[in-house]
């Protein structure tokens, strides 16, 4: 029964119902007709035999009465009144009669055998009815009335035929009357019978109808608010069933697991949350870490641009002296044997001023050194932020990922409780409310994937300028080693000089040479530290670009 379809638990009954009242209408009709039958037989045959018969017994009384009168009466007017009388009695006897013999079957033996016995002693009696007219008139009277009397034993007969004909249509009257109740009573215990066997098949079909439709829809009915409290632990009744309410359980049995697994889901990204807010606390602690390694580059490089700058001033001031001391040294060289003392003095300053230059080459050497291995580290960090950019990347998809799964089951939720119909509109509204999350967290996941691509676009900007940073510091090591070459020149020519100076007299033309030299080295000297200048004033200027870049990381890393 469970597994019969709601329309054909409703519609079987109501047909079996229709064939018990169609069965007890045709059994009343076959009674009723019965009973019509028995009435007709009653009313159109056998009523009228019976008062044809009546009529009869009443025209042949009135023929003997009339007859009677007629040997009784003495004048002509009376006889031929009386005889007139006898007349149309006899006229109606034998009308009637004649009207009464077809309605004689061919199976009533009896009732034939009593007309046709009437009929002969009704024609023996009008033989000697006439035959005591023909006495009376020829004034025979004794003789007449002797023959009335001697009439009576036809006249009995005539009546005895008349009271048989009457008793056996009044026998088959009854006869009919008796079968037409029998028939009558039939049917109304059948009908009775009918009825309550109807009001106790219509309770039943009201409980069988109660027990496999309006119970289970209530158990189902009940369920789903069960359900709409968020309650999840009992199981989905009659889902077993294959009819509506089957189907009905089924759909609901998939609501339930989608809101099984959109509690998980939920749990999961309560899960995926606190990881987020750990890797974001993380994250924030890298950021904060690599600000203040940032921060102390920046300042280590300014203040580094700023040495390079005062090394390359320095440079060049020494540069510009010893320009002016080879210049003094050629003028003294003019006078060589007189001012051999001054030419040792002025070899003496220029060994110190090109040991000094020796030594702030060799410090911008170092200090270019330094900002190299600084500059390597915030490249460095600056990578290790794009790689945390990129994890954080593999996360929001992840994430958006889970948002996209969510919306699904939001829209099989949605699908699900169409359905549903009525009872499942307010799974609707959940289904949509998850689906309005799911899509504030795709919007939220690409929000943080902009940032995280403005963010990696910022460090790749920053690692080139530091990769530039790196490449003219480099390019300053390498001034600084031109520099310390010609230093060296410088340091082996006044050598020279000194050792010269002793053969002032002699060797003033190669003093004179060599002091050319010097004016060439100091200029070189002098060229290279203009170099050194402008590198070190693109240094400075590549750390004031590094630390606004830094800010503007630093800026979109909080924005975001």
């Amino acid at each position: 029964m469970k597994n019969l379809k709601i329309k054909f638990k409703i519609l079987f009954p109501v047909l079996f119902f229709l064939a018990l009242v169609a069965i007890g209408n045709v059994v009343q009709y076959f009674g009723v007709t019965q009973v019509g039958r028995q009435t007709d037989v009653i009313s159109d045959d056998l009523l009228p035999r019976i008062t044809k018969v009546l009529n009869i017994n009443l025209a042949v009384s009135d023929y003997r009465r009339s007859q009677y009168a007629f040997l009784l009466s003495h004048t002509e007017a009376d006889l031929q009144r009386y005889e007139q009388r006898m007349a149309a009695a006899a006229e109606r006897i034998t009308k009637i009669s004649g009207e009464y013999e077809p309605m004689i079957r061919p199976d009533q033996d009896e009732q034939r055998g009593f007309y046709d016995n009437f009929i002969k002693q009704w024609n023996e009696y009008l033989v000697v009815s006439k035959h005591i007219e023909q006495l009376k008139f020829s004034g025979n009277e004794e003789q007449a009335i002797q023959t009335a009397k001697d009439s009576v034993k036809i006249y009995d007969a005539i009546t005895k035929d008349i009271s048989g004909i009457v008793a056996v249509n009044e026998r088959n009257a009854a006869t009919a009357g008796g079968t037409a109740d029998v028939a009558l009573r039939q049917n109304q215990i059948v009908s009775f019978s009918l009825v309550i066997g109807l009001f106790l098949f219509g309770l039943f079909i009201v409980h069988m109808l109660v027990r496999s439709i309006a119970q289970p829809i209530t158990n189902v009915t009940d369920y789903m608010n069960y359900l709409a409290q968020g309650n999840l632990d009992k199981d989905v009744p009659d889902r077993d069933r294959k009819d509506e309410i089957g189907v009905m359980s089924s759909a609901i049995q998939i609501f339930k697991d989608n809101m099984v697994k959109a509690k998980s889901l939920e749990t999961e990204q309560e899960m995926d949350r606190a990881i987020k807010e750990q890797k974001q606390v993380k994250i924030d602690a890298a950021v904060k870490k690599f600000q203040l390694s940032m921060a102390d580059i920046v300042k280590f490089v300014a203040s580094a641009s700023t040495e390079l700058q005062a090394s390359a001033q320095s440079l060049s001031s020494s540069a510009e002296e010893t320009s002016k001391q080879s210049g003094a040294v050629a003028a003294a060289s003019q006078q060589a044997a007189a001012n051999v003392q001054t030419v040792a003095s002025a070899t003496e300053e220029l060994s110190s001023s090109i040991n000094e230059i020796s030594s702030q080459v060799s410090r911008s050497s170092q200090v270019a050194a330094r900002a190299v291995e600084d500059a390597e580290k915030a490249g460095q960090s600056v990578s290790e932020l794009v790689d945390a950019a990129l994890k954080i990347g593999e996360v929001t998809q992840i994430i958006s990922a889970i948002a996209e799964q969510t919306n699904l089951l939001a829209l099989n939720a949605t699908i699900e409780a169409a359905r549903a119909g009525e009872a499942g509109k307010g799974f609707a509204v959940v289904a949509s409310e998850v689906k309005n999350l799911a899509n504030e967290s795709t919007k939220a996941t690409e929000e943080i994937s902009s940032q995280i691509a403005h963010i990696q676009s910022i460090s790749q900007t920053s690692a080139d300028a530091i990769e530039t940073i790196c490449r003219i510091i480099r390019e300053i090591d390498e001034i600084s080693g031109t520099i310390s070459a010609a230093i060296q020149e410088q340091t082996s020519a006044t050598q020279e000089i000194s050792r010269n100076v002793s053969e002032a007299y002699t060797g003033t033309s190669e003093v004179t040479q060599n002091i050319g030299s010097v004016s060439d080295a100091a200029n070189s000297t002098g060229s290279a530290s203009q170099q050194v200048l402008s590198a070190a004033d693109e240094l400075s200027r590549q750390s004031e670009t590094l630390r606004e870049e830094f800010d503007v990381f630093i800026r979109s890393l909080e924005a975001a």
